[in-house]
């Protein structure tokens, strides 16, 4: 178990300007509720892009060893070159985070609780994983207005994944966020005026946050349907393929540790 310490000021004033974001936005509209642009362009198919095309990156001991502490992990010449060999996937989700529309086209009530879970594990190595190294890599390299926007387009991401189908997407955007304000709050005194600025004005472009009841709420309905669906068409093998998905998302949400199915 981890001892408690006592939270950095860099991180509790970004707390701080979180919170005045979310209390100042509350009304704003969902970009997942919103109606979906004429032209038909989609953020998340973007985003699924940008998932796919990331490498590999547990092939790696060097690199696996630096995305279990992406934050604080030494940018040496293997994680700067996993980085460069991401720069398509960072630029999928920059354009993508420029999308006023985001809808993941998960129908949890008709597919069950499980569809979003190989997303979601995909998002998990995105935000956590490659995002902390790539903004940090630009923030050394004096970059600062690069490392600024994959920062920022960072916590779009979390947000929409939030906003998605079910409370475990929930989970990943607090979790991230956190990950995020860490991330921020170890460099905040080093950063310039102007990324200080560009990271406040980030905060003031996002939605508003979804509350964990409604969500929950939400997922009882949802599942309960598909659940009813399952057992009158006697796809219960369904249930299956979605506990092999849970197992692999769980050791993600806890930061480490082994999949239960291949």
């Amino acid at each position: 178990m981890k001892a408690f310490s006592l939270i950095p000021l860099p991180v509790l004033a970004l707390w701080l300007l979180v919170a005045t974001w979310q209390a100042a936005s509350w009304a704003a509209p969902s970009p997942e509720t919103a109606s979906p642009p004429s032209s038909g362009a989609n953020a998340a198919l973007y985003y699924y892009q940008a998932f796919e095309l990331m490498p590999p990156t547990l092939k790696s001991r060097t690199i696996s060893g630096a995305l279990q502490s992406g934050t604080h992990y030494p940018l040496n010449k293997a994680v700067q070159a996993y980085v460069r060999a991401s720069r398509n996937s960072l630029r999928l989700a920059r354009f993508a985070a420029g999308m006023p529309y985001c809808n993941w086209g998960h129908d949890v009530s008709r597919w069950g609780p499980f569809t979003q879970l190989p997303e979601l594990t995909k998002a998990i190595d995105f935000e956590r994983n490659l995002i902390p190294l790539a903004v940090r890599l630009a923030w050394s390299q004096g970059h600062w207005n690069t490392a600024t926007k994959d920062f920022s387009n960072s916590l779009v991401l979390a947000h929409r994944l939030g906003q998605g189908d079910g409370s475990i997407g929930l989970i990943i955007e607090y979790q991230t966020e956190i990950k995020l304000a860490e991330l921020v709050g170890i460099h905040l005194m080093a950063l310039p005026p102007a990324a200080i600025s560009s990271l406040q004005a980030a905060f003031t472009r996002l939605q508003a946050p979804t509350s964990a009841a409604k969500m929950l709420a939400g997922d009882a309905q949802a599942h309960l349907l598909w659940l009813r669906r399952a057992v009158r068409t006697n796809h219960l093998k369904h249930l299956w393929w979605g506990v092999c998905w849970w197992n692999k998302l769980l050791p993600r949400l806890s930061d480490g540790g082994e999949y239960a199915c291949a």
